[in-house]
């Protein structure tokens, strides 16, 4: 069965059989009438036949695949072999591509010469064959590079040669990132029939010119430790690199091609560092934007930010203790406040002591005398490293218990040999009590027992500490001491 086999089937068209497929005549066309009223008919029967010019080019494409289709089933049917297909087929058409060489460098002047190659069944050369030549990156056609043509023909030996120049460099001529790009060049047969039109393609590399640098495949990212500290905590910072197998990671930094060279940290309160996992301390409370920027050889760089909340932290915890209890007036009363307690990781450095009377003191422990019998609140207040203060108050009692013993001497500068009067006439003891005795200790190791007052002199010249007890009649005693220098 050949090619040219048509299988008629007619339609009525006003009287006249056409057969489809085949285009009317044109005095089929024209024998609905004459003059101006024909010439309106056949305007019309040609918008008619618009749809019918369609359907009879589609028949044609489609009766030899009926009329092979039904040869195959009869002859299948019959037990023989079916007859090998007749006329041009696209599918039998091999075309061939080769390019050399297939990896260019982007210089704008290389040049890689394409051999095509076209042969029919049989391997007969497919001579005068046209086909198209187009560019495509990616998935769109654009013109990227040079072709010497868009249109070529074989020779009467299927063979046909284009070329295609590289595209020129962009940006830094000097160095470039390979991106792995490649151009597809595709060539397609020129036939007029549609189902002919199978696209032929080869790939070329283009790589960059000159100094090829690796890309910039870094991910910055960095932890936090702790998380929300308090003013002066140690704040470490990590730019660690992630685990292998957690692509969710994000505390820490991806750079599969070791390209980092330079770490700069900006730790937002004034601060700055460098290097992998450097420290900060903050001093005062709030917010902070930390930057993290990397940096490699070629100065290429990336950045990551994290806010980190400040805290002002735990204040220290205050406490002390009085001894004796109760305090009785012209006592010496001890204060401790050796329990007071910093926060972890923090150290006290002061303890100041407010005594209620008007005096102050300072130190962990420390004393105080009351000269009157009353109720007084003690406060200590202890600071801690960072600046945070505790505080911690307190009643001490205060009785009259003891006498107040009060001391003067005269001269208060005396010469070698001269004699000092000592007076403590105005010491008093507690109401409802009397003093008894008196006893002076004259600081160069001589002491009496005697009245409210006394005279003593010192041999040498020095510093003389000199002091009164008083006793009243409960047995209570009270002290006073006064120095003396001697000239």
């Amino acid at each position: 069965m050949s090619s040219s086999t048509r299988w008629p089937t007619s339609r009525s068209t006003g009287g006249t059989t056409a057969v489809l497929g085949s285009r009317p005549s044109a005095r089929s066309e024209s024998s609905s009438g004459t003059g101006p009223m024909r010439n309106r008919h056949a305007g019309e029967a040609g918008m008619q036949d618009r749809p019918c010019r369609y359907t009879r080019r589609a028949t044609r494409r489609l009766i030899p695949v009926l009329a092979f289709s039904s040869c195959l089933i009869g002859c299948l049917q019959e037990g023989r072999n079916p007859p090998p297909p007749a006329g041009p087929s696209a599918l039998a058409l091999s075309v061939r591509l080769r390019a050399t060489p297939d990896v260019l460098p982007i210089d704008g002047a290389a040049t890689s010469v394409v051999a095509v190659t076209a042969t029919r069944p049989g391997r007969v050369p497919a001579a005068d064959l046209r086909l198209a030549v187009r560019v495509v990156e990616g998935s769109t056609a654009q013109d990227v590079g040079q072709l010497s043509t868009r249109s070529i023909v074989t020779d009467t030996a299927g063979h046909a040669v284009f070329s295609y120049r590289a595209p020129r460099p962009s940006g830094d001529a000097g160095r470039s990132v390979d991106a792995g790009r490649v151009v597809t060049l595709v060539v397609t047969p020129v036939t007029g029939d549609f189902s002919s039109a199978v696209e032929r393609r080869v790939r070329i590399r283009l790589v960059p010119a000159g100094i090829v640098i690796p890309p910039f495949d870094v991910q910055p990212g960095f932890a936090v430790t702790p998380a929300a500290p308090a003013v002066s905590d140690q704040v470490r910072f990590s730019a660690a690199p992630c685990p292998a197998g957690d692509p969710a990671a994000t505390a820490c930094t991806r750079d599969p091609s070791g390209l980092i060279a330079e770490y700069l940290w900006d730790f937002g309160d004034g601060g700055r560092a460098s290097g992998q996992m450097p420290g900060h301390v903050y001093s005062t409370a709030g917010t902070y934007l930390v930057r993290m920027t990397v940096t490699d050889a070629f100065d290429r760089s990336a950045e990551a930010t994290r806010t980190v909340p400040v805290t002002a932290g735990k204040p220290p915890t205050a406490s002390f203790v009085v001894s004796p209890v109760p305090a009785a007036a012209g006592d010496e009363v001890f204060f401790d406040a050796s329990a007071s307690a910093p926060a972890a990781g923090r150290r006290l450095v002061s303890h100041e002591w407010n005594f209620g009377d008007g005096a102050t003191g300072n130190g962990v422990a420390t004393s105080h005398v009351y000269r009157e019998a009353r109720t007084y609140t003690v406060t200590v207040n202890v600071t801690d490293d960072t600046g945070l203060r505790g505080s911690a108050a307190g009643v001490v009692e205060v009785v009259d218990s003891a006498p107040l013993a009060v001391v003067t001497a005269s001269p208060a500068a005396p010469a070698a040999g001269e004699t000092v009067h000592f007076s403590a006439e105005q010491s008093t003891a507690a109401p409802g009590r009397r003093i008894v005795r008196y006893r002076w200790r004259f600081g160069d190791g001589r002491e009496s027992l005697g009245g409210p007052t006394a005279s003593h002199a010192y041999a040498g010249a020095g510093d003389y500490l000199i002091e009164v007890a008083v006793t009243d009649d409960d047995g209570r005693t009270g002290r006073a001491f006064i120095r003396v220098i001697v000239e």
